[in-house]
């Protein structure tokens, strides 16, 4: 007579299908990812500067003037989605300062009304805000490469700006508490290899390559 204990391993064993050995599967490989560098363009600050406050579109027209960035500024024959919202944003006042010289503060939901009424006067469906934030968040990285600028999405706020000199400082000084005591033993530590003569060539160059920075210590060219 079966039990129910015998049944139940029964009806187990019957329901166990036979699983093949996992195969080795070898696919491409390459020793360093991909370059996702964009191009850097070469203006001086003081030409920057000018643009920015004689032109309304300076960060648009600086990357639409320039043919090694044209793979991300156009799509066909149109303005690309990202410099789409640049674009838009710099009519509504991106570039602009109030009579403080503070930067002004542009609604995502003002530019994906006026990126709406672009595409639907083209017949094309209209996006939604999360979309133009994200290209607005894509133009921001564009610019920072390409000029060295910082535009800031605020994703609390649904809003972007230019950086301007105050919270320039303001960022200086946070980012710079942030790091001092960690710099402190950094530095310690380069004080101790030049001592020993130790070969630090190697370490600086890949600390420049990683942060765009020169490390250098007291006394030193």
């Amino acid at each position: 007579m079966r039990t129910l204990r015998t049944l139940c391993i029964g009806v187990t064993l019957r329901g166990v299908r036979a699983v093949p050995a996992l195969m080795t599967i070898a696919l491409p490989t390459r020793v360093k990812p991909a370059n996702g560098d964009f191009p850097r363009i070469n203006k001086a600050p003081s030409e920057v500067v000018s643009r920015l406050s004689s032109d309304q579109h300076a960060l648009s027209n600086l990357l639409i003037e320039s043919s090694d960035w044209d793979r991300w500024v156009w799509k066909g024959t149109d303005l690309s989605a990202p410099l789409r919202a640049l674009f838009l944003a710099e009519s509504l006042g991106l570039l602009d300062k109030d009579a403080a010289n503070r930067a002004k503060d542009v609604s995502i939901m003002d530019i994906t009304n006026a990126v709406n009424q672009y595409l639907i006067d083209r017949g094309q469906a209209p996006v939604a805000e999360s979309t133009v934030y994200s290209n607005i968040y894509k133009a921001a990285k564009f610019v920072h490469f390409a000029l060295g600028l910082s535009i800031i999405p605020n994703k609390k706020t649904m809003s972007v700006r230019l950086t301007d000199e105050k919270t320039n400082a303001q960022n200086l000084d946070k980012y710079f508490e942030a790091m001092k005591s960690k710099m402190k033993e950094l530095v310690k530590e380069m004080e101790h290899a030049e001592v020993c003569q130790f070969d630090t060539r190697e370490w600086r160059a890949q600390f420049t390559l990683e942060t765009g920075a020169v490390l250098s210590l007291p006394g030193q060219n």
